[in-house]
């Protein structure tokens, strides 16, 4: 008995200094993010684009660093699609807003360090995507899966009830087409592996969605996790291999919803 108290007791200490690292660091990571998107709407000039839906209001963003490739999708207005091939979108929405228990802490934490959810586009066009999911209603569903790209055509049919605060696309530096080609064999041949609940345990044959995004990336020789630690959204966007490329955000104004969408321009 008093062997499984010391051991109850290593494994508490243990867990609680993993949890304390993990929200010091995130909250410095936060403050790098934070200025790294503000830095890029800061660049946005409005835009007369009209998309039928008054709450959009969009800016162009100039690209002004060499590494800001614009020859590849970045925003398909028409079909609402974000990026191309290998872009990542990242969100801070609240994976567990249905939980009536934990959904206001995961809220916050979800919103302090990008732990929403993310994706990495499959195709050039940004048709579809890989993701695996945890909170599935069916837990069978709660594997790797090619998705349609649906980040802001979903958003926009909720409306007044859309769940993602701020939506980030994000596209990494200097990536060769065989770079690209690898990342994305290395996701599709994930698919049906399940999700990971215990995050930095367990990494040989399940994933969580962030983890998904940086071992495909990582299969093609790229780091994009900025702390080598388990892989936060934070860490993605904070990533200095990283740059973003769009960001839709949601503001209110006089007590009614708006979105502000900015996303890289290539000058047509």
């Amino acid at each position: 008995m008093i062997l499984l108290i010391k051991t109850i007791k290593k494994l508490f200490i243990l867990i609680f200094g993993v949890v304390f690292v993990f929200l010091v660091n995130g909250t410095v990571e936060i403050g790098f993010v934070n200025q790294k998107i503000e830095a890029f709407k800061a660049r946005g000039v409005p835009a007369d684009i009209s998309d039928g839906i008054p709450e959009n209001h969009y800016f162009l963003v100039e690209p002004i660093h060499d590494y800001e490739d614009v020859s590849r999708s970045v925003f398909n207005v028409e079909d609402r699609l974000i990026g191309s091939k290998t872009d990542i979108v990242v969100t801070n929405r609240n994976p567990m807003r249905d939980n009536k228990n934990i959904g206001w802490a995961t809220g916050l934490l979800a919103r302090a360090f990008y732990l929403g959810h993310a994706t990495i586009n499959a195709d050039d066009a940004g048709t579809e995507m890989f993701e695996v999911i945890g909170n599935g209603a069916n837990a069978s569903g709660n594997e790797v899966i090619l998705a349609p790209n649906d980040w802001i055509t979903y958003e926009e049919w909720l409306g007044e009830d859309g769940v993602s605060p701020m939506i980030i696309g994000l596209r990494v530096k200097y990536t060769t087409a065989d770079q690209r080609d690898q990342t994305i064999a290395y996701a599709d041949a994930q698919i049906g592996k399940p999700y990971n609940f215990s995050f930095i345990f367990n990494r040989n044959n399940s994933y969580y969605c962030t983890d998904l995004v940086s071992r495909s990336f990582s299969s093609a020789g790229i780091n994009i996790n900025y702390d080598y630690f388990a892989t936060t959204g934070n860490d993605l966007i904070a990533s200095r291999q990283v740059y973003v490329i769009f960001v839709r955000e949601t503001v209110v104004v006089a007590g009614i919803k708006q979105y502000n969408i900015y996303f890289l321009s290539n000058g047509e």
